[in-house]
């Protein structure tokens, strides 16, 4: 099997916890188009006269579950056209047809295409919608961005320490109560019994002995109680982790051991009293690998 390059800019966003990558498809090779492709004009490529109605090539692509933003210029057409249509080959084989039949007109145009993939993608191919005995489309400079919705794994050899300060983490709800200049994410007062915040923690963690130590926040007395879960990962589903309450203002060091039987990636707060008021919240944390 031949191996093609691949002129990728990758930027990671640390603050969002996923990767965005800007990826040149090559469309030649040794100055020859990919395999299954013809040359057209204008440096382009296309599927020639000879592919019967849904045969088609593909131009190789490797990435995981996330949301990619295809852009392309579809050239001119020369003479009759049998129309074609994109779609992105998944990594289980299965096609995701994203785009309508498509042709070439008058004049070249720029074309996109938005697809939210939910697993990972071995290619992006294009098939002959007709019987017509014509060439397809002709298309250049093929541009995906890429954004990543699977996270990196942590690397968690024991007894390494992973650190979530407040100012360096993203939460789902903005909601932040302070003590005496400790601050830390909580739920909300309006959010009623059994509401969460969720934070994210940026990588997905293996099942397996986990220590926390956070500081737990209250801002004022008779704070609603809130728990701690985890969630995410690979795998559905929470698993109750303690729970706090608090009748004074204050902030409370806290250390708890737990096994994770699955995958996580997320600490979840979770509301547990009723009543207008806000939730005791979760300060700067760290987790060690036991």
């Amino acid at each position: 099997m031949k191996k093609f390059m691949i002129t990728v800019v990758a930027v990671l966003s640390m603050s969002a916890g996923v990767w965005a990558e800007d990826i040149v498809l090559p469309l030649f090779q040794n100055g020859k188009p990919i395999a299954g492709f013809s040359a057209a004009a204008d440096g382009g490529i296309c599927l020639n006269a000879s592919y019967k109605q849904w045969g088609g090539a593909t131009v190789p692509l490797t990435r995981g579950a996330g949301k990619y933003t295809v852009t392309m210029e579809i050239l001119t057409a020369e003479g009759e056209q049998a129309a074609a249509v994109f779609y992105f080959i998944m990594a289980d084989g299965k096609h995701k047809q994203v785009s309508p039949a498509l042709k070439g007109g008058k004049t070249a145009r720029k074309h996109k295409i938005v697809f939210n993939a939910p697993t990972g993608v071995k290619g992006f191919m294009l098939k002959k919608s007709d019987k017509t005995a014509a060439p397809t489309l002709a298309f250049k400079d093929l541009r995906i961005n890429y954004v990543s919705s699977e996270l990196p794994a942590a690397d968690a050899v024991k007894g390494k320490v992973f650190a979530y300060p407040l100012s360096e983490r993203r939460s789902k709800i903005a909601c932040t109560v302070d003590f005496e200049g400790k601050k830390g994410t909580a739920i909300p007062a309006a959010n009623g019994q059994y509401s969460w915040n969720t934070i994210q923690l940026g990588k997905e963690f293996p099942a397996g002995k986990y220590q926390l130590k956070l500081d737990v926040i209250a801002s004022v007395d008779n704070p609603a109680a809130a728990a701690f879960y985890l969630a995410g990962g690979k795998t559905a589903g929470q698993k109750w982790l303690k729970g706090f309450g608090a009748k004074k203002a204050g902030v409370q060091s806290v250390t708890f051991v737990f096994t994770a039987q699955k995958s996580f990636t997320e600490l979840i707060l979770k509301k547990m009293s009723k009543g207008q008021v806000e939730s005791v919240g979760v300060g700067d944390f760290t987790i060690t690998v036991l």
